[in-house]
């Protein structure tokens, strides 16, 4: 009986086992080295087996490399709002505006007065511009001054957000966001991101404000300012170019 090693699609193409890339490691986890085989996949009566293999050189595997790379590269117009897009990566750029923010801090300890201020309450208040990204399924979140659109020189400052750790992780919580991220879905992670109940700092010191974060939070849902005050806004130390690349290279 002849056994076929086949992959099939959400679409009309089935993919039938043709080549396959053995690895071969010497040496430790720590300290090892690598090498690699290409071997075509011979299918006859017995079954699919392995062919004699080949050093998988670049040249050897570039065109299944530039094959892979096209099926799933992204094909499409491109958002104004994308800042970067790479294979584990992608960030944007929101223009400041207003948005509804929802608070519930009720849960927060006894005695805990800056909490208590808030409590659960919800309003549309001024924004700053925001840079969002997505690494590896982690989500992260930045603030930028201004209302141009941001290059990799600038400077970014902490996200004025409970809920957020340092350095721009987003605590999820109860946040639902979508699967995954394309040019069509960044609103819709926008609007899961703004629809979270923001219950308690993550961080010792959120903005520079007198009163601290609640008070900040308190002062916008009250209305006092119109147009969010970028004087709020603590410095990260870092630009966009490299936060994006701190991203990548630690996590």
């Amino acid at each position: 009986m002849t056994h076929k090693v086949t992959v099939a699609t959400e679409g009309a193409d089935t993919f039938r086992l043709s080549n396959a890339i053995l690895i071969y490691r010497s040496g430790t986890a720590v300290a090892s080295r690598h090498y690699a085989t290409l071997h075509p996949v011979l299918n006859g009566r017995g079954g699919a087996r392995l062919g004699a293999g080949s050093p998988a050189t670049r040249e050897a595997c570039a065109g299944f490399v530039r094959a892979l790379a096209d099926e799933s590269a992204f094909s499409g117009f491109i958002e104004p709002s994308m800042l970067y897009v790479a294979p584990r990566t992608v960030a944007w750029w929101r223009p400041p505006q207003p948005a509804r923010v929802w608070f519930d801090t009720s849960k927060r300890p006894a005695g805990d007065q800056a909490a208590a201020q808030i409590g659960i309450r919800s309003g549309v208040t001024p924004h700053p511009g925001l840079v969002f990204a997505l690494h590896d399924g982690a989500w992260f979140v930045a603030a930028v001054k201004g209302n141009q659109r941001p290059t990799p020189d600038a400077k970014l400052h902490a996200a004025p957000y409970f809920n957020v750790w340092k350095g721009g992780h987003i605590c999820e919580g109860n946040i639902q966001r979508p699967d995954s991220v394309t040019p069509q879905t960044v609103a819709r992670f926008e609007r899961a991101f703004f629809e979270s109940r923001f219950t308690h700092p993550n961080v010792s010191r959120l903005v520079r404000w007198k009163g601290g974060a609640s008070a900040f939070w308190l002062a916008l849902l009250d209305g006092k300012h119109k147009t969010f005050p970028e004087r709020a806004l603590l410095p990260l130390n870092t630009t966009l170019a490299r936060w994006l690349k701190k991203l990548e290279d630690h996590r």
